[in-house]
């Protein structure tokens, strides 16, 4: 039997990490909470991560900080941006850290679920499927 999928979800809003953690556990995904960036990157260092579902804006320290921070690192773990920003603030802090991905808020279950298959899938499945 293969293991849970482990994600770090990080979002200083609490309807959200709500929300986040209902339908990953739902789907089967073991989540792990961080309510800032300085939470996330303690969980980093500590847990062996598949995904990092990141807001974009938060106190003290934003998402794209903690992007590059988590790239500093040389971490390998994917990382999707989450924001409810209007575009012009969201493509430049898409454009500054370079996520794996991208997800708006709001958004429906469906959407976010199908990100996270697509940015889970391993190399050969993307390969197989793309022919």
């Amino acid at each position: 039997m293969s293991r849970k999928r482990k994600i770090l979800v990080v979002d200083d809003d609490a309807t959200y990490r709500q929300l986040f953690t209902f339908q990953l556990t739902s789907a089967g995904y073991e989540v792990f909470i961080a309510h800032d960036g300085q939470e996330a990157l303690n969980w980093i260092n500590q847990q062996r991560l598949d995904l990092i579902l990141l807001d974009l804006l938060m106190p003290r320290m934003s998402g794209i900080e903690v992007l590059q921070r988590i790239k500093a690192l040389d971490c390998k773990t994917p990382v999707m941006l989450v924001s409810g920003a209007e575009w012009p603030i969201a493509r430049q802090g898409v454009e500054l850290g370079e996520p794996s991905g991208f997800l708006t808020k709001p958004f429906t279950m469906e959407d976010l679920l199908a990100k996270v298959k697509m940015l889970l899938l391993p190399v050969s499945d993307i390969e197989t499927t793309s022919r």
